[in-house]
Formats: structure tokens, sequence, C-alpha cells
């Protein structure tokens, strides 16, 4: 500022300012003339680029002007950009409470950091941290013991160099404090002929070098704090004190306790803070644990007093069952297994098919002629999103399964599952045609178990794959069981003209579910669990509404039909 800057230069400045104040989230100015105006070096085009929530600061705001064209003095200007100029001019006195808050901050941080207290399971708890070396070595007294300084319970970073090495288990600056208390106690010796009435007039005083540490260990173990000895109570209570600093604190350089003549206190040991955490943790565990068993009752008892029907009843029932076998078998399966888990159990939920073919199959008795058509259009369509859910989701469960394989892992003879699985769908298929009316219900139950075993059998890495071919076999035994029960149910015209449209949507679903599987790459694997997921939902969303228009809006519907389209629509 010797000399202005010629407008050439002004302007390349400006050019060169107006490309890094667009870029910035900050900008702070301090271009001050003394006995002239402030350059400008911010204009509004250049604050007109900024991002909006940018702060631009002008530490030479003042009423000639600063170097943010449109900054006022002490105040803070907002853009229409959404840029923040602030124009203080007693910055020099903000700055001072600002460090402040910094700087408490910190040091209530470092405070709270002592004791795991922000913990949910330690909340309203007071537990130090005696193995985070900045803690112990900030412990002097602890419950009436002495505990300064504290041995290092590990070598720090730089150990091993001779500037910073522990000697002893102590730190270079444990050993500098412990050499100054020890000290305090000759100064005070040598000084005890000062005179309190002497003369106020400044005198020079006298300093003694601190003695320097021996060149031996200075330590040789750590401050133990011996176990105190029996003393009869009359001689106690005509102890002394201490008489000087050494005798409270001991002999820090040789490693040896202090030789109070009071009896000290017993310092009992603390509990570990492992131990303090597990009774903490395990006292919320039975806390929660008791608020589910109150949730579960009073749900259990609402559900005795509301239930209107034996239908709402048993479907109550099954939901209680059916949720204690899933939560039961997915429990105990590995974290690195969760990613085919997830494919699995989304395979599983395809079992929305069913539904949608008990619809597709049913009479409508809904009263407009228009609108017959209706629920066997939502029927259709759930049955296409659960097939191409039940499809996709098999096939990528089996590539997230293979990419758990390697080279040396033993070969897997599937093909000896296949016998079991054709005599339950031939023997469905054989017990439907002889009019057996009771073969569906049960190969139904058996497929539900089979379900549940499969997604059990992904807990191990060497059951996973039999898992999933499992749980392809329980959903064909429960689509098979299900197609024979309406079998049984409608004329056979009707039946066999509603077959083909079914093994038609199927046939379509399936191309396109292995179609996407298969070009879906590794890391997108979970993505497409989800996608396929939401076709669930919509499946079963569609044949909730579609089971309730079917049957004149609902009014022929019992209290347990009524319950599950309700839920069925929710959680889809």
């Amino acid at each position: 500022y010797a000399r202005e800057m010629s407008d050439q230069y002004k302007a390349l400045e400006r050019e060169s300012l107006a490309r890094w104040v667009s870029e910035a989230d900050v900008v702070i100015t301090t271009a001050l003339l003394p006995g002239r105006p402030a350059p400008r070096l911010v204009t509004a085009p250049m604050l007109a680029a900024m991002k909006a929530g940018s702060v631009v600061l002008d530490m030479a705001a003042s009423p000639r002007g600063g170097n943010v064209e449109l900054s006022r003095p002490n105040e803070v200007v907002v853009t229409p950009q959404g840029v923040r100029i602030i124009g203080y001019t007693d910055l020099p006195s903000r700055a001072a409470t600002t460090a402040s808050q910094l700087y408490g901050n910190n040091v209530a941080r470092f405070l709270l950091s002592v004791g795991p207290t922000t913990s949910k399971a330690m909340a309203g708890r007071f537990f130090p941290d005696y193995k985070d070396p900045a803690v112990r070595a900030m412990i002097v007294l602890d419950r009436g013991g002495w505990r300064w300084p504290n041995p290092a319970p590990y070598s720090p970073p730089g150990a091993g160099d001779a500037e910073n090495r522990p000697v002893g288990g102590l730190d270079r600056a444990q050993t500098t404090m412990a050499t100054t208390i020890n000290t305090i106690p000759n100064t005070i010796k040598d000084d005890k002929n000062i005179s309190a009435a002497a003369s106020p007039a400044p005198v020079s005083p006298v300093v003694k070098p601190v003695p320097a540490p021996p060149t031996v260990p200075i330590i040789s173990k750590p401050l133990v704090v011996s176990p105190p000895k029996a003393v009869p109570v009359e001689k106690a209570a005509k102890a002394e004190a201490p008489a000087d600093m050494a005798a409270l604190v001991g002999d820090a350089y040789s490693g040896t306790a202090p030789t109070p003549k009071k009896r000290p206190p017993v310092i009992k040991e603390p509990l570990s803070q492992d131990r303090v955490l597990a009774d903490a943790r395990n006292e919320l565990m039975f806390k929660n644990n008791a608020k589910l068993g109150l949730y579960f009752v009073l749900t259990l008892l609402t559900s005795g007093v509301l239930s209107p029907a034996p239908e709402a009843t048993q479907l109550i029932s099954v939901l209680l069952l059916a949720s204690y076998a899933g939560q039961q078998a997915v429990y105990g399966v590995k974290p690195a297994l969760h990613s085919p888990l997830m494919a699995v159990t989304n395979a599983i939920s395809g079992l929305t098919a069913v539904g949608a073919i008990q619809l597709l199959f049913s009479e409508s008795d809904f009263a407009l002629k228009e609108l017959q058509q209706v629920p066997h259009m939502l029927a259709s369509a759930a049955l296409f999103f659960s097939c191409i859910n039940i499809f996709g989701g098999f096939k990528v469960a089996s590539k997230t399964l293979d990419l758990f394989r390697q080279t040396g892992d033993p070969k897997e003879f599937f093909s000896y599952y296949l016998p079991p699985v054709v005599l339950a769908v031939g023997g469905t298929v054989l017990g439907a045609v002889n009019g057996y009316e009771q073969i569906a219900p049960v190969v139904g139950i058996g497929a539900a178990t089979a379900a549940i075993s499969a997604i059990s059998q992904l807990s191990d890495q060497k059951t996973a794959s039999t898992g999933n071919v499992l749980a392809m076999s329980a959903v064909l035994s429960a689509v098979v069981a299900t197609l024979a029960d309406v079998y049984m149910k409608y004329p056979l015209a009707s039946t066999l003209d509603g077959f083909g449209m079914v093994a038609g949507l199927v046939a379509v679903a399936a191309a396109v579910g292995v179609t996407v599987a298969d070009k879906v790459g590794p890391t997108e694997l979970p993505q497409t669990v989800a996608a396929f997921h939401s076709l669930v939902g919509l499946a079963a969303t569609a044949t909730a509404v579609g089971e309730y228009i079917q049957h004149s809006n609902g009014y022929s519907l019992n209290t347990g039909e009524l319950v599950a389209t309700f839920l069925a629509t929710f959680i889809g």
C-alpha cells in the first residue's frame, strides 16, 4: 500500500477474485488504509455468484465503507441470494467471548468423556474410565486416596524416543511434575526464616535451580499405596499432621508410597468399567423385556375383549405363532448372511400370489356389473407382480450365495431333493382330482413349515444354499396347494380357463424377474431386493382392495376377513 495500484492491476485483481469468491463458502477481507476509505475488493456481482448460505466477513467495515460493496458497519446483511455479510466493527471484543465458548466447550466435552455418562446404559451414572490415559493422568485424588501420578497402562506412540520414553510407567510430563512437587517442601524449609513483617520494599527473589532427576531410572515400580497398619485408637487420636509435602506425597522417585502419620483411608479398588457397563446393559435389557411383556399382555387382553368372532381369534393365533417362529428363525442368522437372508425372505413374501389366485377364481357379488371385473383385474396384477418377485428374488438369492463360494468348497447335490418335491406336487394334484378336500390345507401347512425351516438354514454358510432350495420348494408347494383348493371349489370349465390364465401370467412374470436379476451386478443386489419387495407390497394392497370390492364393498366379509383385508392394505 505504499502507492496505489494501476487500473489495469485492479481489473486483473477483480477478475481473479471473482473466480475464487464464487467458489468459496467463507470470505474474510482485511484490507484497510490509514486515513483513506478501504479498497473495494468484493463487488455486488461477485456476491451474486456465491452459493446460498455463504458468509463474508468484512473486517474493514466502517462508516466510510469497507472491502465488500454491500456491507454496513455493525450490521449483518443478507443478500437476495442468501449470502450473509458481517460488518461488525467490534470484532476484538467479540473474539474473547467466542474463544471462551470454544475453550469451555472443549473442557466440558473432556470432562463428559471421563465417564460413559452419555451412553443409554449408563444414564445418570458417573464412572471414570481408568483405562483412558488422559483420564488417568488428570486424577489426583480418588475416593479419599492419593492417585497421582498414575502409572500408564501402556507405552504411548513414540515410546522408543528417549525424549518421551516412559520411565517406570510414567511419561516425561508426569516425571517433571513429580520433581516439582518434591522440591516444594525444601523450598519452604529454605525460606522459613523470611519474616512476615519484613519491609514491603521490592526484593529480588533468589531462584534456585530445580535438582535434575538422577541418571538412573528414577522409578523402578509404579506408585503403590501400602495397606494401612493397625494403629491403636489412642495413638491414632494423638497423631500429628504431616510435617511437609513429602510426607503426604511420598518419594515419587523411588516409587514408595506416602508415609502419613495419620491412618490413611482404605482405598477400595473400583469395579472395572466393563463390569459396570455390563451390569447397566443387563439392567436395561430386563427393563425392556418387562415393557415388552406388558405390551404383549395388554394386546392379548384387548384382542380378547374386542374380538367379535372366532375367525378373528383364529387369525390372531396364526399371526402370533408365525411371528414368533419367524423371529426365532431370523435371529440365528449371521450378519455376513443378511443379504441372502433378505433375498430369500423377500422371495417367500411373494406368496401374496396365493391370495391373488384365490381372488382370481372367486365369483363376484358386486351390484354394479360394470365393476365386477375390477377384482379380477386387480388379482391378475397382484399375481403378476408376486411372481416377478418370486422368480427374481430367488435368482438374486442364488447370485448372492454364489459370492460366498470358494474354489475348495465341496460339491452340492441338490438333485437328490427333486423326488420329495415331485412327490409333494404330484400327490397334491392327485388328491385334489380324487376329491380329497383336506389335501390342500395339509400341504399348505407343510409348505409354511418348510419356509420357516428354509430361513433357519440361512444361519450357516454350509446350509445357506440348502435353505434357498428349500424355500423354492415351499413356495411351489404352497402355490400348487392353492390351485388344488380352487379346483375343488369352482366348476371344472371355469377352472381350466383360469388355469390357462394363471400359467400365462406366471410364465411372463418369471421371464421378467429372471431377466432383471441376471443383469444386476454384485453391488446392486440389495437395491434389487428392495425393488422386488415393493412389488410384494403392491400385490398385497391390490389383493386386499379387490377382495373388499368383490364382496359388495365388504358387507359379506366376516370379521376375520375384514381384519386380514385391513392388515394387508396397511402393511402392503
